[in-house]
């Protein structure tokens, strides 16, 4: 199932988060179709590294999971996830 976040206007996979709603079969369409023209002008790498989360984000989730704190992490790797989904390895 695919969710619209209303105030990025970026479709997702995963948990729904508050205030998104289910996106139409259009928006995910359009959408899949304006990543994969982004995808042909910019490469899956240019669109992971402008799509993953800030390094500043990364360092402290990797301190509070030190800590026993995973909340932030989980959070991390699930953006990590969903940006791998959107932005897939090409075949070699």
């Amino acid at each position: 199932m695919h969710f619209y976040n209303v105030s990025t206007n970026e479709i997702y996979t995963g948990d729904i988060r508050p205030g998104d709603r289910i996106a139409t079969p259009e928006e995910v369409s359009a959408y899949q179709h304006s990543l994969a023209e982004q995808q042909r002008l910019y490469g899956y790498r240019e669109l992971r590294a402008r799509a993953y989360p800030p390094l500043q984000d990364v360092v402290e989730a990797l301190v509070e999971l030190q800590e026993g704190r995973s909340e932030k992490w989980q959070m991390v790797q699930a953006k990590r996830a969903t940006v791998k989904a959107l932005y897939p390895k090409p075949e070699a």
